[in-house]
């Protein structure tokens, strides 16, 4: 194969041969056929955006024509729960503090009472 130093300088001096036959374009040929490329470029991103447009309509149009009626949609139930919110009598200028109070009495109330009742089942389950 050789001296790879007398290849690499070979090719070299053969690529500086070659880059003078280069037509290189000039400044204005440069901002000429730029602009040519982004006009080009947004018209045919127009033209596939109003394709895109058109099939989608027609889509839709074949699916509610020819559709199943599962594909309509439900409006979904949900469930709402009530909280009771109770005061302490005993300070009735503050009754913000005290529905606040109320309402964390009362949870701690239900679970406990929930925690209770899952004990008893657990006793009652085993025996």
């Amino acid at each position: 194969m050789g001296n790879p130093f007398i290849f690499a300088v070979r090719f070299l001096k053969e690529v500086n041969v070659e880059m003078k036959k280069v037509k290189w374009l000039s400044k204005n040929e440069v901002i000429e056929y730029t602009i040519l490329v982004l006009v080009i470029s947004a018209v045919v991103g127009i033209y596939l955006g109003a394709l895109d447009f058109v099939f989608q309509q027609g889509f839709e149009w074949v699916l509610d024509q020819f559709g199943s009626e599962s594909a309509v949609e439900t409006p979904v139930e949900t469930e709402t729960t009530e909280t009771t919110v109770t005061t302490d009598p005993a300070t009735p200028d503050d009754s913000s503090a005290a529905g606040s109070e109320g309402v964390e009495e009362a949870a701690g109330e239900e679970s406990e009472a929930s925690e209770e009742a899952t004990s008893e089942e657990a006793t009652t389950g085993t025996e």
